[in-house]
């Protein structure tokens, strides 16, 4: 299934380049358009063929999710280990519903944060200092990201 999207950026990237050429001799607007839009679908097509990537927390629970199958046919799971949970073996993603040969399992060290932790601390005006990069907290900050759910809005 990793054949559409990886051809489809291959493709798209060319495309991209050649408009870019283009925009470099004629500097046509619309060249620049083309170039920027081409060169998104590339990247997108990309992540796409690459997959979704879960701590291991996050991926033993997958079939709370909604609509999980659709996840799982869309998208490659890798699955990375996560503190204060064993890594996770084949056996263990079949139990949770993903199927092993699919998957990529990545046994590595990964700090102890959780998004929920990140989410809260946010929603309360608190501290990110040593949970997250501080560009992250920035951004989260700037873009008022899991700020709205104070009003009641998703």
């Amino acid at each position: 299934m990793w054949v559409f999207p990886f051809g489809a950026a291959g493709v798209s990237a060319a495309f991209a380049a050649q408009m870019a050429r283009q925009f470099a001799a004629r500097h046509r607007p619309h060249q620049l358009a083309w170039t920027v839009a081409l060169a998104m679908f590339a990247l997108a097509a990309t992540a796409t063929g690459l997959g979704v990537l879960l701590g291991w927390d996050a991926a033993r629970e997958i079939r709370a999710w909604h609509a999980p199958e659709e996840v799982l046919r869309l998208a490659r799971p890798v699955v990375v280990s996560r503190p204060g949970y064993p890594a996770p073996t084949e056996r263990d993603l079949g139990s949770a519903g993903i199927e092993p040969t699919w998957a990529i399992l990545c046994d590595v060290p990964t700090p102890d944060v959780e998004s929920t932790d990140v989410r809260r601390l946010v929603l309360n005006g608190g501290s990110l200092a040593g949970l997250v990069d501080p560009a992250v907290e920035a951004y989260l900050r700037r873009h008022r990201l899991y700020v709205a759910q104070r009003s009641g809005r998703k």
